[in-house]
Protein backbone atom coordinates (compact mmCIF):
# COMPACT_ATOMS: atom_id res chain seq x y z
CA UNK A 1 0.00 0.00 0.00
CA UNK A 2 1.34 3.45 -0.92
CA UNK A 3 1.81 6.10 1.79
CA UNK A 4 -1.03 8.15 0.24
CA UNK A 5 -3.45 5.22 0.42
CA UNK A 6 -2.33 4.41 3.95
CA UNK A 7 -3.04 7.99 5.01
CA UNK A 8 -6.45 7.95 3.30
CA UNK A 9 -7.32 4.64 4.94
CA UNK A 10 -6.53 6.10 8.38
CA UNK A 11 -8.56 9.24 7.68
CA UNK A 12 -11.59 7.20 6.58
CA UNK A 13 -11.34 5.03 9.68
CA UNK A 14 -11.39 8.15 11.84
CA UNK A 15 -14.48 9.49 10.06
CA UNK A 16 -16.31 6.18 10.55
CA UNK A 17 -15.43 6.14 14.23
CA UNK A 18 -16.87 9.63 14.70
CA UNK A 19 -20.06 8.95 12.73
CA UNK A 20 -20.82 5.40 13.80
CA UNK A 21 -22.72 6.29 17.01
CA UNK A 22 -25.06 8.66 15.13
CA UNK A 23 -25.89 6.45 12.13
CA UNK A 24 -28.39 3.62 12.34
CA UNK A 25 -30.77 2.01 9.89
CA UNK A 26 -34.39 2.58 10.89
CA UNK A 27 -35.41 -0.70 9.22
CA UNK A 28 -33.80 -3.51 7.26
CA UNK A 29 -36.78 -4.76 5.22
CA UNK A 30 -38.73 -2.64 2.76
CA UNK A 31 -42.47 -2.79 3.36
CA UNK A 32 -43.62 -1.15 0.11
CA UNK A 33 -43.57 -2.53 -3.46
CA UNK A 34 -41.60 -1.00 -6.33
CA UNK A 35 -38.51 1.13 -5.97
CA UNK A 36 -37.27 4.50 -4.73
CA UNK A 37 -34.91 7.00 -6.32
CA UNK A 38 -32.29 8.79 -4.20
CA UNK A 39 -31.14 12.13 -5.63
CA UNK A 40 -28.40 13.99 -3.78
CA UNK A 41 -28.52 17.76 -4.37
CA UNK A 42 -25.63 20.19 -3.76
CA UNK A 43 -27.18 23.21 -2.07
CA UNK A 44 -24.96 25.63 -4.02
CA UNK A 45 -26.51 24.30 -7.26
CA UNK A 46 -30.08 23.98 -6.00
CA UNK A 47 -31.35 26.19 -8.84
CA UNK A 48 -30.55 23.30 -11.19
CA UNK A 49 -32.77 20.83 -9.31
CA UNK A 50 -35.66 21.69 -11.62
CA UNK A 51 -33.55 20.73 -14.64
CA UNK A 52 -32.90 17.23 -13.33
CA UNK A 53 -36.52 16.74 -12.29
CA UNK A 54 -37.76 17.80 -15.74
CA UNK A 55 -35.88 14.87 -17.23
CA UNK A 56 -37.04 12.51 -14.48
CA UNK A 57 -40.62 13.68 -15.02
CA UNK A 58 -40.32 12.72 -18.68
CA UNK A 59 -39.59 9.08 -17.82
CA UNK A 60 -41.98 6.18 -17.38
CA UNK A 61 -42.13 5.98 -13.59
CA UNK A 62 -44.31 2.90 -13.26
CA UNK A 63 -43.60 1.15 -9.92
CA UNK A 64 -41.87 4.22 -8.47
CA UNK A 65 -42.66 4.71 -4.79
CA UNK A 66 -40.76 7.87 -3.78
CA UNK A 67 -38.03 10.22 -4.99
CA UNK A 68 -35.90 11.05 -1.94
CA UNK A 69 -34.15 14.38 -2.48
CA UNK A 70 -31.28 14.83 -0.02
CA UNK A 71 -29.57 18.21 0.25
CA UNK A 72 -25.90 18.22 1.26
CA UNK A 73 -26.52 20.58 4.18
CA UNK A 74 -28.25 20.82 7.50
CA UNK A 75 -31.65 22.54 7.24
CA UNK A 76 -31.41 25.95 5.56
CA UNK A 77 -33.61 29.05 6.10
CA UNK A 78 -34.67 29.03 2.42
CA UNK A 79 -35.36 25.29 2.46
CA UNK A 80 -39.11 25.38 3.11
CA UNK A 81 -39.74 27.83 0.26
CA UNK A 82 -37.62 25.78 -2.13
CA UNK A 83 -39.44 22.57 -1.20
CA UNK A 84 -42.85 24.21 -1.64
CA UNK A 85 -41.90 25.66 -5.04
CA UNK A 86 -40.49 22.34 -6.26
CA UNK A 87 -43.59 20.42 -5.23
CA UNK A 88 -45.74 23.00 -6.99
CA UNK A 89 -43.73 22.70 -10.23
CA UNK A 90 -43.81 18.88 -10.19
CA UNK A 91 -47.19 17.89 -8.71
CA UNK A 92 -47.06 14.47 -10.37
CA UNK A 93 -43.77 13.40 -8.77
CA UNK A 94 -43.76 11.65 -5.37
CA UNK A 95 -41.12 13.87 -3.77
CA UNK A 96 -39.73 13.64 -0.24
CA UNK A 97 -37.08 16.11 0.95
CA UNK A 98 -34.31 15.62 3.49
CA UNK A 99 -31.57 17.70 5.07
CA UNK A 100 -28.71 16.28 7.11
CA UNK A 101 -29.23 15.89 10.85
CA UNK A 102 -27.60 18.72 12.75
CA UNK A 103 -24.80 16.75 14.42
CA UNK A 104 -23.63 14.59 11.53
CA UNK A 105 -24.24 17.35 8.98
CA UNK A 106 -21.99 19.79 10.82
CA UNK A 107 -19.34 17.11 11.27
CA UNK A 108 -19.27 16.30 7.56
CA UNK A 109 -19.44 20.01 6.72
CA UNK A 110 -16.34 20.66 8.81
CA UNK A 111 -14.45 18.16 6.66
CA UNK A 112 -15.30 20.21 3.53
CA UNK A 113 -15.23 16.96 1.56
CA UNK A 114 -17.81 16.64 -1.22
CA UNK A 115 -17.27 12.87 -1.44
CA UNK A 116 -18.26 12.38 2.20
CA UNK A 117 -21.37 14.47 1.64
CA UNK A 118 -22.28 12.26 -1.34
CA UNK A 119 -21.94 9.13 0.78
CA UNK A 120 -24.06 10.68 3.51
CA UNK A 121 -26.69 11.66 0.95
CA UNK A 122 -26.96 8.06 -0.23
CA UNK A 123 -27.01 6.73 3.32
CA UNK A 124 -29.82 9.07 4.35
CA UNK A 125 -31.77 8.13 1.23
CA UNK A 126 -31.32 4.40 1.85
CA UNK A 127 -32.38 4.96 5.46
CA UNK A 128 -35.59 6.71 4.40
CA UNK A 129 -36.53 4.39 1.51
CA UNK A 130 -39.34 1.95 2.36
CA UNK A 131 -38.80 -0.31 -0.66
CA UNK A 132 -36.56 -3.29 -1.28
CA UNK A 133 -35.02 -1.67 -4.35
CA UNK A 134 -33.33 1.73 -4.44
CA UNK A 135 -31.81 3.54 -7.44
CA UNK A 136 -29.10 6.16 -6.92
CA UNK A 137 -29.44 9.01 -9.40
CA UNK A 138 -26.67 11.56 -9.94
CA UNK A 139 -27.56 15.24 -9.82
CA UNK A 140 -25.67 15.89 -13.08
CA UNK A 141 -27.15 12.92 -14.98
CA UNK A 142 -30.14 13.55 -17.26
CA UNK A 143 -32.15 10.56 -18.54
CA UNK A 144 -33.20 10.71 -22.20
CA UNK A 145 -34.64 7.19 -22.58
CA UNK A 146 -38.17 7.04 -21.04
CA UNK A 147 -37.52 3.53 -19.66
CA UNK A 148 -34.25 4.57 -17.99
CA UNK A 149 -35.35 3.90 -14.40
CA UNK A 150 -37.71 1.02 -15.20
CA UNK A 151 -34.89 -0.86 -16.93
CA UNK A 152 -32.64 -0.60 -13.88
CA UNK A 153 -35.44 -1.71 -11.56
CA UNK A 154 -36.39 -4.64 -13.80
CA UNK A 155 -32.78 -5.76 -14.04
CA UNK A 156 -32.45 -5.84 -10.24
CA UNK A 157 -35.78 -7.55 -9.67
CA UNK A 158 -35.90 -10.04 -12.52
CA UNK A 159 -32.28 -11.20 -12.19
CA UNK A 160 -32.35 -11.04 -8.37
CA UNK A 161 -29.20 -8.95 -8.27
CA UNK A 162 -27.73 -7.10 -5.33
CA UNK A 163 -26.36 -4.36 -7.60
CA UNK A 164 -26.87 -3.20 -11.16
CA UNK A 165 -25.82 -0.10 -13.07
CA UNK A 166 -25.51 1.31 -16.57
CA UNK A 167 -21.72 1.60 -16.52
CA UNK A 168 -18.67 0.28 -14.72
CA UNK A 169 -16.23 2.51 -12.88
CA UNK A 170 -12.52 2.53 -13.75
CA UNK A 171 -11.38 4.74 -10.88
CA UNK A 172 -7.88 4.09 -9.54
CA UNK A 173 -7.05 1.34 -12.03
CA UNK A 174 -10.24 -0.74 -11.85
CA UNK A 175 -10.88 -2.82 -14.99
CA UNK A 176 -13.75 -4.57 -16.77
CA UNK A 177 -12.67 -7.80 -15.11
CA UNK A 178 -13.17 -6.22 -11.67
CA UNK A 179 -16.80 -5.52 -12.63
CA UNK A 180 -17.18 -2.68 -10.12
CA UNK A 181 -20.26 -0.66 -11.03
CA UNK A 182 -20.46 3.13 -11.13
CA UNK A 183 -22.50 4.74 -8.36
CA UNK A 184 -23.97 7.43 -10.64
CA UNK A 185 -26.68 4.99 -11.82
CA UNK A 186 -26.45 2.31 -9.16
CA UNK A 187 -29.41 0.03 -8.49
CA UNK A 188 -29.33 -1.61 -5.05
CA UNK A 189 -31.09 -4.43 -3.27
CA UNK A 190 -31.43 -2.24 -0.20
CA UNK A 191 -32.81 -5.04 1.98
CA UNK A 192 -29.64 -7.08 1.41
CA UNK A 193 -27.43 -4.06 2.01
CA UNK A 194 -29.17 -2.87 5.17
CA UNK A 195 -29.21 -6.36 6.63
CA UNK A 196 -25.52 -7.05 6.03
CA UNK A 197 -23.79 -3.67 6.37
CA UNK A 198 -23.93 -0.64 8.64
CA UNK A 199 -24.39 2.90 7.28
CA UNK A 200 -20.72 3.78 7.81
CA UNK A 201 -19.76 0.90 5.49
CA UNK A 202 -21.35 2.89 2.64
CA UNK A 203 -18.49 5.39 2.75
CA UNK A 204 -15.31 5.41 0.70
CA UNK A 205 -12.75 2.72 1.41
CA UNK A 206 -9.18 1.69 0.69
CA UNK A 207 -9.33 -2.06 0.17
CA UNK A 208 -7.99 -4.90 -1.94
CA UNK A 209 -9.69 -5.82 -5.21
CA UNK A 210 -8.30 -9.05 -6.60
CA UNK A 211 -5.14 -8.54 -4.55
CA UNK A 212 -4.58 -4.86 -5.47
CA UNK A 213 -4.92 -2.00 -3.00
CA UNK A 214 -7.49 0.34 -4.51
CA UNK A 215 -9.30 3.53 -3.51
CA UNK A 216 -13.02 2.81 -3.84
CA UNK A 217 -15.97 5.16 -4.07
CA UNK A 218 -18.75 5.02 -1.55
CA UNK A 219 -20.69 1.72 -1.76
CA UNK A 220 -18.25 0.18 -4.26
CA UNK A 221 -16.40 -1.61 -1.47
CA UNK A 222 -19.70 -3.26 -0.52
CA UNK A 223 -20.15 -4.28 -4.17
CA UNK A 224 -17.01 -6.41 -3.98
CA UNK A 225 -18.66 -8.54 -1.26
CA UNK A 226 -21.13 -10.09 -3.70
CA UNK A 227 -20.96 -11.64 -7.16
CA UNK A 228 -24.61 -10.79 -7.77
CA UNK A 229 -23.79 -7.58 -9.61
CA UNK A 230 -24.16 -6.93 -13.33
CA UNK A 231 -24.62 -4.20 -15.91
CA UNK A 232 -28.08 -3.37 -17.21
CA UNK A 233 -27.72 -4.97 -20.62
CA UNK A 234 -30.31 -2.79 -22.41
CA UNK A 235 -28.54 0.50 -21.64
CA UNK A 236 -27.05 2.48 -24.53
CA UNK A 237 -24.85 5.61 -24.28
CA UNK A 238 -27.55 7.81 -25.81
CA UNK A 239 -30.06 6.89 -23.08
CA UNK A 240 -28.71 9.67 -20.83
CA UNK A 241 -26.49 12.74 -20.75
CA UNK A 242 -24.03 12.73 -17.85
CA UNK A 243 -22.25 16.04 -17.20
CA UNK A 244 -19.59 14.51 -14.97
CA UNK A 245 -17.66 16.77 -12.57
CA UNK A 246 -20.38 19.44 -12.81
CA UNK A 247 -20.48 20.11 -9.08
CA UNK A 248 -16.71 20.30 -8.55
CA UNK A 249 -16.27 22.47 -11.66
CA UNK A 250 -18.95 24.89 -10.43
CA UNK A 251 -17.44 25.09 -6.95
CA UNK A 252 -13.99 25.94 -8.27
CA UNK A 253 -15.38 28.31 -10.90
CA UNK A 254 -17.29 30.32 -8.29
CA UNK A 255 -14.29 30.47 -5.94
CA UNK A 256 -11.86 31.59 -8.66
CA UNK A 257 -9.71 28.44 -8.43
CA UNK A 258 -8.04 26.72 -11.36
CA UNK A 259 -9.79 23.51 -12.35
CA UNK A 260 -10.10 20.84 -14.98
CA UNK A 261 -12.10 19.90 -17.05
CA UNK A 262 -12.81 23.60 -17.57
CA UNK A 263 -14.83 22.96 -20.75
CA UNK A 264 -17.70 21.61 -18.61
CA UNK A 265 -18.58 25.28 -18.05
CA UNK A 266 -20.13 25.31 -21.54
CA UNK A 267 -22.62 22.72 -20.33
CA UNK A 268 -23.18 24.53 -17.02
CA UNK A 269 -24.14 27.75 -18.82
CA UNK A 270 -26.66 25.81 -20.91
CA UNK A 271 -28.12 24.12 -17.82
CA UNK A 272 -28.53 27.52 -16.16
CA UNK A 273 -30.45 28.63 -19.25
CA UNK A 274 -32.77 25.62 -18.94
CA UNK A 275 -33.27 26.51 -15.26
CA UNK A 276 -34.48 29.98 -16.27
CA UNK A 277 -31.30 32.07 -15.98
CA UNK A 278 -30.44 33.03 -19.56
CA UNK A 279 -27.74 35.60 -18.67
CA UNK A 280 -24.68 33.28 -18.35
CA UNK A 281 -25.33 31.56 -21.69
CA UNK A 282 -26.00 34.86 -23.45
CA UNK A 283 -22.85 36.42 -22.00
CA UNK A 284 -20.81 33.35 -22.97
CA UNK A 285 -22.21 33.50 -26.52
CA UNK A 286 -21.13 37.12 -26.91
CA UNK A 287 -17.75 36.51 -25.26
CA UNK A 288 -16.97 33.63 -27.63
CA UNK A 289 -17.90 35.78 -30.63
CA UNK A 290 -15.70 38.70 -29.53
CA UNK A 291 -12.65 36.93 -28.15
CA UNK A 292 -9.30 36.90 -29.93
CA UNK A 293 -7.76 34.31 -27.59
CA UNK A 294 -8.72 31.07 -25.80
CA UNK A 295 -9.42 33.12 -22.68
CA UNK A 296 -12.99 34.22 -22.01
CA UNK A 297 -13.72 37.10 -19.68
CA UNK A 298 -17.26 37.87 -18.53
CA UNK A 299 -19.38 38.01 -15.38
CA UNK A 300 -16.29 38.98 -13.32
CA UNK A 301 -14.53 35.73 -14.28
CA UNK A 302 -11.60 35.02 -16.58
CA UNK A 303 -11.40 31.45 -17.83
CA UNK A 304 -8.54 29.95 -19.85
CA UNK A 305 -9.56 27.18 -22.26
CA UNK A 306 -6.16 26.85 -23.98
CA UNK A 307 -5.54 23.35 -22.58
CA UNK A 308 -8.95 21.98 -23.58
CA UNK A 309 -8.92 19.81 -26.71
CA UNK A 310 -10.90 21.04 -29.68
CA UNK A 311 -13.06 17.88 -29.65
CA UNK A 312 -14.65 19.12 -26.42
CA UNK A 313 -16.82 21.26 -28.69
CA UNK A 314 -18.23 18.13 -30.31
CA UNK A 315 -19.23 16.78 -26.89
CA UNK A 316 -20.88 20.07 -25.96
CA UNK A 317 -22.92 20.12 -29.17
CA UNK A 318 -23.95 16.47 -28.85
CA UNK A 319 -25.02 16.77 -25.20
CA UNK A 320 -26.90 20.05 -25.62
CA UNK A 321 -28.65 18.93 -28.80
CA UNK A 322 -29.87 15.68 -27.25
CA UNK A 323 -31.10 17.48 -24.15
CA UNK A 324 -32.88 20.12 -26.23
CA UNK A 325 -34.68 17.49 -28.30
CA UNK A 326 -35.70 15.62 -25.15
CA UNK A 327 -37.09 18.77 -23.51
CA UNK A 328 -38.34 20.81 -26.46
CA UNK A 329 -38.49 18.57 -29.51
CA UNK A 330 -36.00 20.84 -31.30
CA UNK A 331 -33.12 23.22 -30.60
CA UNK A 332 -34.28 26.70 -29.60
CA UNK A 333 -32.90 29.72 -31.46
CA UNK A 334 -30.91 31.05 -28.48
CA UNK A 335 -29.34 27.65 -27.97
CA UNK A 336 -28.55 27.29 -31.67
CA UNK A 337 -26.72 30.64 -31.57
CA UNK A 338 -24.81 29.49 -28.50
CA UNK A 339 -23.76 26.24 -30.17
CA UNK A 340 -22.64 28.09 -33.31
CA UNK A 341 -20.47 30.42 -31.23
CA UNK A 342 -19.14 27.42 -29.31
CA UNK A 343 -18.28 25.53 -32.51
CA UNK A 344 -16.34 28.51 -33.87
CA UNK A 345 -14.57 29.04 -30.54
CA UNK A 346 -13.35 25.44 -30.29
CA UNK A 347 -12.35 25.34 -33.95
CA UNK A 348 -10.18 28.41 -33.49
CA UNK A 349 -8.74 27.90 -30.02
CA UNK A 350 -9.14 24.28 -28.95
CA UNK A 351 -5.86 22.47 -28.32
CA UNK A 352 -4.71 20.16 -31.09
CA UNK A 353 -2.14 17.40 -31.16
CA UNK A 354 0.94 18.05 -33.28
CA UNK A 355 -0.18 15.71 -36.06
CA UNK A 356 -3.65 17.23 -36.39
CA UNK A 357 -4.35 19.76 -39.16
CA UNK A 358 -4.98 23.32 -38.00
CA UNK A 359 -8.11 25.17 -39.21
CA UNK A 360 -7.53 27.53 -42.11
CA UNK A 361 -8.36 31.23 -41.99
CA UNK A 362 -11.15 30.75 -44.52
CA UNK A 363 -12.70 28.02 -42.41
CA UNK A 364 -12.52 30.27 -39.35
CA UNK A 365 -14.21 33.08 -41.26
CA UNK A 366 -17.06 30.79 -42.33
CA UNK A 367 -17.58 29.61 -38.76
CA UNK A 368 -17.51 33.15 -37.40
CA UNK A 369 -20.02 34.30 -39.97
CA UNK A 370 -22.32 31.38 -39.10
CA UNK A 371 -22.23 32.34 -35.43
CA UNK A 372 -23.03 36.00 -35.98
Amino acid sequence: MTPAKLKLKAQLAAVRTLLRPSLRWTHTTGDRPGYCIVLGVPWMLRELLDVNLRFVDGCDLTDLDTIHIVFDRVAQPEGEDLIAQTKQRFPGLPLAFHFHPDRTGKLIGASNNASLFACMNWTLGLRAARTKYVLLHDFDLYPIEPLYFRNLHRNLRDRQLHFTANERTYFDGLTDEDNVLGTWSLGIDADWLRENFKPVHCFHAVAKVFGRWTSLDGLTHIETHTDRRALCDVFLPDHAVHVTNLCSVYRRYRSGQDFDPVWRLHLLWYLQFVAGDAAPMQQATEAMRQTTSPTLTFAHNTIDFSQSHHTCGNVVRDCVTRMEHALQGSVRDQVAAYLAASDAFWLRFGRRDDHEPQPTESTNAIEQEASA
